[in-house]
């Protein structure tokens, strides 16, 4: 009975407690008096209890998680979503916007959850159960934003029309810090799924047309602007704008992409233009500058988030129904594959060129003959693994979501014994760790680039004796460090039991 209840108290302090700090059982005893009681000896109740109440453990392929499954019920801590801690914040706003952006390529979110880890601070946040949060969190989020459109209070919105829909949320909804946060996330769903608010923007695209593949690019407006934006955005003063304004694009061939109408302090864009203005081939690729005028031009030329002109590096697309423009140079992607205009006279090192039959009837060709799809003088390449590609202006790898992925593991090798409590592997003497690739023979890992300690203690280059260490594999200080998963009990004796710490 008293094990039930600790389980249950145990994912409360990880939800009100839980302040960033090394995520060790010690702080969580001493919260209760138990300062004195040696964790492991716990791990029997915790599990029996965690099972009394239907609740799966975490595991990983060599050990259980205790500590990640109070995290995991508990949900996320309210402490790190507080005023002065907005690196939480703003990584679940980033983890919804690269959700929004990649979900249809990937089956599992807490993969996408994790590609943001770098935003996470301090940095023992960065593990797989606060990533199990993030991604149900936003998961949530993305199924409950259609109910709560343009509402001026969601989550009473919400409690109105799905009762039950507080039970799907990682989030203790009866704290005031985490209805904000909710609230600010069910809005930023709503503005990254319209395309509707926000700044200017320039989205290209390659299509198949019916006269062949082409560069477009869409022009988008916010359907709603504040004055004070707008004016900052022309550099003028709010006073020097007229009730009524044309966007058009900047240059030599001027067109109207939008009109604005002023009501109260907003701007409105008008009904019959909100479609996105397309732009081709030459002008999609070139720089894509506004203009606005009432007559005359007001302000300054307005340069929208990724207007500026295509450059000499390999231009990558995402597939779909238009492939979306997914960056220039060096690009990392989560779809599975990606079409890339390479510089012509490059060639990547992997990929195979798109090709489509000649025009029949063309003189000199062969029938049946194919020719490489090229657009603005680029060939057109498919890029289905991690491709590299020498350009006159650098070197770029192009990696899609197969090219970034390496099957890979690591494990412990040494003389190992069995002790039926235990969670960890256990050994006779130190092991060692030692990395498998897919068709590679597996390898020792270089001493120096292994690191070891104790519970509380600090990290050294090799265990010094028996009892209980964790191990981590520590690579280049550009990549970081990644804590290996597992630990084991080590003792030169070869006990029946697993020695304490």
């Amino acid at each position: 009975m008293l094990a039930r209840a600790f389980v249950l108290y145990a994912a409360e302090w990880w939800q009100r407690d839980y302040d960033g700090r090394h995520w060790a059982w010690e702080p969580l005893l001493g919260s209760i008096g138990w300062g004195g009681v040696h964790y492991p000896d716990l791990y029997g109740p915790v599990r029996r209890a965690w099972s009394w109440w239907n609740v799966d453990l975490v595991r990983l392929p060599t050990s259980i998680r205790y500590l990640g499954t109070f995290a995991c019920q508990g949900g996320l801590p309210l402490a790190l979503v507080g005023h002065g801690r907005k690196s939480v914040t703003q990584y679940l706003r980033a983890v919804l916007k690269h959700t929004v952006a990649y979900r249809q390529f990937v089956d599992d979110p807490i993969d996408l959850a994790r590609d943001q880890e770098h935003l996470l601070r301090p940095p023992t946040l960065r593990r797989d159960y606060v990533f199990r949060l993030a991604a149900d969190l936003i998961e949530a989020v993305l199924d409950l934003q259609d109910d709560t459109q343009d509402d001026e209070d969601p989550i009473n919105t919400l409690d109105q029309t799905r009762p039950d829909w507080r039970r799907t949320m990682p989030l203790d909804l009866e704290d005031g810090l985490a209805r904000d946060l909710l609230t600010g996330l069910l809005r930023e769903a709503g503005r990254e799924r319209t395309s509707t608010a926000g700044d200017f923007r320039v989205e290209r695209f390659l299509r198949r047309t019916g006269v062949g593949w082409r560069l477009g690019a869409r022009v988008r407006l916010p359907a709603l602007i504040s004055a004070e934006v707008l004016a900052r955005q022309l550099e003028v003063r709010t006073d020097d704008l007229p009730p009524r304004l044309q966007a058009c694009t900047a240059g030599e061939s001027t067109r109207v992409v939008g009109l604005y109408a002023a009501r109260s302090e907003d701007f409105l864009l008008v009904r019959d233009t909100r479609e996105p203005t397309e732009l081709w081939d030459t002008a999609a690729a070139s720089e894509i500058r506004l203009r606005f005028r009432a007559g005359d031009p007001i302000g300054e030329t307005v340069l929208p988030y990724r207007g500026g002109a295509l450059g000499g590096l390999p231009w990558a697309f995402r597939i779909g129904d238009d492939y979306e423009f997914a960056g220039e140079g060096s690009v990392a992607n989560r779809s599975p594959e990606l079409r890339v205009l390479v510089p012509d006279g490059c060639v990547p090192d992997r990929g195979e060129p798109i090709t489509e039959p000649l025009a029949s009837g063309a003189e000199g060709i062969a029938q049946g003959a194919d020719a490489q799809v090229r657009v603005l003088g680029r060939p057109l390449w498919k890029v289905s693994e991690r491709t590299a590609i020498e350009t006159e202006s650098g070197h770029c790898v192009i990696a899609p979501s197969s090219g970034q992925a390496t099957e890979e593991e690591y494990r412990l090798f040494g003389r190992r014994f069995h002790g039926l409590e235990s969670a960890w592997p256990l050994f006779r003497g130190p092991p060692k760790l030692r990395l498998a690739r897919a068709e590679q023979p597996a390898r020792a890992v270089p001493a120096d680039e292994v690191g070891w300690r104790q519970a509380g203690g600090d990290w050294q280059t090799h265990p010094t004796g028996p009892g209980l260490w964790q191990v981590r594999l520590c690579v280049p200080a550009s990549f970081g460090i990644l804590d290996a998963p597992g630990f084991f009990q080590s003792n030169s004796t070869a006990p029946s039991s697993p020695v304490p710490i």
